[in-house]
């Protein structure tokens, strides 16, 4: 389990990783929405979004595997650079998810490269709705932790919810992620 401590200082990073790509997108002139797309360049999406933050590349990768196993997303260093892959061939949601997942690698693990290499395998929490993070390994909860709070930001989901109500499939289009992902934020939040 993640301490109530952590998760904060978690909800603090992506907020903070937030706000660095709407500091180097206004130098350009341009406003990001939401759910990372440039209002005024329909080409910025998350992946570049995430670019702008990591300095490397974010890119498909079909059939992405590593030491054997099929993984929907990872986060590679190649000297200083990250590299962030995610698996083409996934659903829209679950590619967002993997690269927000690969970003809080980056973000709260990059002291500690070794767990970066680490795989995001394709069995992933945010296809159900049960809770196997308390099995998972902390990096690997506090990755999936960051993601959650980067792509359903705190303060805006629960302005939503009190605009809109708690309907899952609606939230859950809304911020472009799974219904079970948004699910398990919403209980997070207590929402």
């Amino acid at each position: 389990m993640i301490s109530d401590t952590q998760l904060g200082a978690i909800e603090q990073a992506a907020d903070e990783a937030r706000q660095h790509v709407r500091d180097h997108l206004a130098a350009y002139g341009c406003t990001l929405d939401d759910n990372y797309s440039c209002l005024f360049d329909p080409d910025i999406t998350l992946q570049a979004a995430v670019g702008l933050i990591t300095g490397g590349p974010v890119e498909p990768c079909p059939n992405l595997i590593r030491r054997d196993e099929r993984l929907a997303g990872v986060l590679e260093w190649v000297g200083i650079t990250p590299f962030i892959y995610y698996e083409a061939y996934d659903l829209v949601v679950r590619q967002r998810f993997s690269i927000a997942h690969e970003l809080g690698h980056f973000r709260l693990h990059a002291q500690q490269r070794e767990h970066c290499q680490c795989a995001h395998a394709a069995v992933d929490p945010q296809d159900s709705d049960d809770e196997p993070l308390a099995t998972a390994p902390r990096f690997e909860r506090e990755a999936d932790a960051f993601a959650a709070a980067f792509l359903m930001p705190q303060a805006l989901l629960r302005a939503d919810v009190a605009q809109f109500g708690r309907c899952v499939a609606f939230l859950a289009a809304r911020y472009q992620v799974s219904e079970p992902a948004m699910r398990r934020r919403l209980r997070r939040l207590g929402l």
